[in-house]
């Protein structure tokens, strides 16, 4: 499975820098701007993929996060699968595979796909390397609060966990 081998990253405090400015379609068919959409909640947590491969990396995020944000109304969460500029029936192609592939309608407005040159993305979030995934916590501006590479576990669930309980004594 691509990216298990740099599960062992440590989860960071991410003290500086701020979300990119994109825009992608979730799977209603809506345009969502980012950071724009942060200010919904007062935390977010992000997961961004780079291959269809990656998808069973960030489902074992998903079962905490849905809990998380049970227990804490001001956390919302998003998947972002982050994919190269292409014309727009290969965007189609991909958007409605991807569609018929869930069916739960939160987790289509969670899902939010970018098709964008993802360089500068890639650079403004530290991201070195497209095989494994990465999860970003964000303050409702956008601005990037922790952060932390790979697979998931229960150490950077206590690491998450321990950053949301410390911006919510602020």
């Amino acid at each position: 499975m691509v990216g298990v081998a740099a599960t062992a990253l440590a989860a960071t405090d991410a003290s500086a820098g701020s979300f990119p400015n994109v825009t992608g379609r979730n799977l209603h068919g809506e345009d969502i701007a980012f950071p724009k959409q942060f200010a919904s909640g007062k935390h977010n947590v992000v997961i961004v993929a780079f291959t269809q491969k990656q998808q069973d990396l960030v489902d074992t995020w998903l079962p905490e996060l849905a809990k998380l944000s049970a227990t804490n109304k001001d956390l919302k969460y998003y998947e972002l699968p982050t994919i190269k500029k292409m014309g727009r029936i290969m965007r189609w192609v991909i958007y409605r595979g991807m569609r018929s592939g869930i069916d739960d309608a939160g987790a289509r407005s969670r899902t939010v796909t970018l098709h964008i040159d993802k360089g500068p993305f890639k650079s403004q979030l530290g991201i070195k390397t497209e095989q494994d995934i990465f999860i970003f916590l964000t303050d409702n501006k956008g601005r990037v609060r922790w952060q932390s590479q790979g697979v998931y576990s229960k150490e950077k669930l206590a690491a998450l966990k321990g950053k949301l309980q410390g911006a919510a004594g602020r």
